[in-house]
């Protein structure tokens, strides 16, 4: 299966499977299962997150063919490897039972966190210069 990274005119990010290239004088490409890149920033927490959603309402059967205008194809590429294995899995959360991608959601969505509060954790116990210079003033279970 050939599948392709495309960045459109609009700014739109989309990872499709490609059926058919244009050929002589056909301006459309034959894609299918079109997903859309998602990027999300917090800028609080010094993250960049990306997520897939369906490209096109109600298009992602097997059977559902769409249309790509070439001309409005800025850039195109190969997907990586981690970024195919995870629209892949994305296919099959949108295609599978609701409550059931849901429950993966959430499982991931929570290893995702605590590998973040790891992080900062760790970043916080190696940038504090005054980590061994504290002098505690008062008791911090107590209210004053």
């Amino acid at each position: 299966m050939n599948y392709t990274q495309f960045r459109l005119s609009n700014g739109d990010e989309i990872v499709a499977q490609v059926v058919q290239e244009p050929e002589g004088e056909e301006i459309n490409i034959v894609i299918r299962n079109a997903m859309m890149v998602i990027r999300t920033e917090n800028l609080a927490e010094g993250f960049r997150y990306y997520s897939f959603r369906p490209w096109m309402s109600f298009q992602l059967n097997d059977e559902y063919m769409q249309l790509l205008n070439y001309s409005h194809i800025v850039g195109e590429a190969k997907p990586d490897k981690v970024l195919l294995d995870q629209y892949k899995r994305a296919i099959n959360n949108e295609k599978d039972d609701p409550d059931r991608a849901e429950e993966t959601d959430s499982d991931e969505i929570r290893n995702l966190r605590q590998m973040i509060s790891n992080m900062r954790q760790a970043y916080e116990n190696e940038n504090d210069s005054d980590a061994g210079n504290v002098i505690p003033l008062f008791d911090r279970g107590k209210l004053h």
